[in-house]
């Protein structure tokens, strides 16, 4: 892979990461300005910037749903087709990165890809 590639395939593996970030600010903004409204408000509607607000979380979760989903798949293919690991650290990094998805992406990145290796430490 080039080194173009590489650069891009890591900022794709960290960005469910941001897009988490993301959603948490926003989640958390839109309770603390509702909760400010509703102060303000005695009427009993809702606030009307809220939907507005709501119309943005419900945009950032498919794109996270996406991202994720298409990583977790390229990294399983590309941890079963890497000559580097044995059988053993296959099976290990496959378990990282279906537990830790969007951890275990830039640690894969970082320690299979960006470094690459040249050669495993021991063979069996």
């Amino acid at each position: 892979m080039s080194k173009t590639g590489k650069i891009v395939l890591g900022i794709v593996s960290f960005l469910p990461l941001l897009l988490l970030a993301v959603y948490i600010a926003f989640f958390i903004g839109l309770f603390t300005s509702v909760f400010r409204e509703s102060l303000q408000q005695q009427s009993g509607r809702p606030p009307e910037f809220m939907m507005s607000n709501v119309g943005l979380l419900m945009a950032i979760i498919p794109l996270l749903i996406v991202t994720t989903l298409g990583l977790l798949i390229y990294y399983i293919v590309h941890v079963m087709n890497n000559t580097r690991l044995d059988g053993m650290e296959r099976l290990v990094w496959i378990f990282i990165i279906i537990f830790t998805t969007m951890i275990g992406f830039p640690i894969y990145w970082y320690m299979q890809i960006w470094k690459a290796p040249a050669a495993p430490a021991y063979s069996s």
